[in-house]
């Protein structure tokens, strides 16, 4: 699928498997961090803002996955806990009724 983007004043045609409200969506995304970036540079050097910004793009995703990372291993240990807890009871009760 063909959908026209623009970035830094420039339009570009991409070819993507996407939707192409999820590809603009994420060209929003990306115009954000570059918005973002301009506001404390003085050059506007397009290079330079896409670097920028595809660095912030690249520590949200960073910061995204240590998160889920630690909700997952945290979820995991959880899970593990009540196993113990569930195999231990089920002991208990299996002793009782055996006497």
């Amino acid at each position: 699928m063909k959908t026209q983007i623009s970035l830094l004043g420039k339009s570009f045609i991409l070819h993507s498997d996407q939707e192409e409200e999820y590809v603009q969506y994420l060209v929003d995304i990306i115009d954000s961090k570059i918005r973002l970036v301009k506001e404390d540079l003085e050059n506007e050097d397009p290079h330079k803002l896409l670097v920028l910004a595809a660095l912030l793009l690249a520590h949200d995703l960073e910061k995204a996955t240590d998160m889920y990372s630690s909700r997952h291993s945290h979820t995991k240990n959880s899970v593990i806990k009540l196993i113990d807890i569930l195999d231990k009871e089920i002991k208990d009760e299996h002793s009782e009724s055996s006497l």
